[in-house]
């Protein structure tokens, strides 16, 4: 069994079928999907789909940092949902420092204030970062012993996530990983510890190896699984039961 740690099924690609695409990811042994919110109208749309598919679509509701200036409108509402949506984390939060995005003091400043929910309401963070790894660090130190949580398809590089795995953090591979010019993300795979890594599709955001982005489905969850195997030279079954696990104990998932 698998369990998708970052899919946005609340994304409107997905409205019109998305009783299709769950039966597709329970047929392809994902038995669990996290859903992130990421801007004001996902927070509702999340919370409505995880009373819809209670159990399967399990909720965790933040604001991402391309969002950020939206943050006076979306705070209300979000600890609203913190409250209320049975959240299994905070998130997709963080910094994107990327050219294009160079609010870096409002994204800073709406990260903390999504940290310090986490900290109070005592749930894991969901963590997108992006040319911000620094900065990102500091910040985290800050909060250190007092926060838990997992990258998003972590791009920092073997160095960065030794760093940060001194924070007690936990990093997510997508399909980014299948690639087979992603020499940096294979790196990673090889080198995280058993009990830090997670598996997701980023649906339908990040494509896998011969397979654009857009059709990505939690369904292509197994594709990850399989290079993990690859990577780190161990059975697909073995990469299924850790990365189950680690999901189970960082979310505090029910366990079968």
């Amino acid at each position: 069994m698998l369990i998708d740690v970052h899919a946005h099924l609340n994304d409107p690609i997905f409205a019109e079928h998305l009783d299709d695409v769950i039966d597709r990811a329970k047929d392809a042994s994902v038995q669990t999907c996290i859903a992130p919110a990421y801007d004001v109208e996902s927070l509702l749309a999340t919370r409505r789909l995880a009373r819809l598919w209670p159990g399967f679509i399990e909720p965790a509701y933040g604001i991402h940092p391309w969002f950020a200036s939206d943050w006076n409108k979306a705070e209300k509402t979000l600890i609203a949902c913190l409250e209320e949506g049975r959240p299994v984390g905070v998130g997709e939060i963080g910094l994107d420092f990327v050219k294009g995005h160079d609010n870096h003091s409002e994204q800073i400043h709406v990260f903390r204030k999504q940290l310090d929910l986490a900290v109070h309401y005592q749930l894991p963070v969901i963590i997108h970062c992006r040319k911000a790894f620094p900065t990102l660090h500091a910040i985290l130190n800050d909060y250190a012993g007092g926060l838990r949580g997992v990258f998003h398809s972590f791009s920092g590089g073997v160095d960065w996530m030794k760093k940060f795995l001194s924070t007690g953090f936990y990093f997510s591979f997508s399909g980014s990983v299948t690639r087979p010019s992603a020499h940096r993300y294979h790196e990673m795979a090889r080198h995280v510890p058993q009990d830090r890594y997670l598996l997701e599709t980023d649906a339908p955001a990040i494509g896998i190896e011969g397979v654009e982005a857009k059709p990505i489905e939690p369904a292509h969850l197994f594709r990850v699984a399989q290079k993990m195997s690859e990577l780190r030279e161990l059975s697909y079954e073995l990469i299924c039961r850790q990365s189950l696990e680690n999901a189970q104990r960082l979310f505090r998932l029910e366990k079968d």
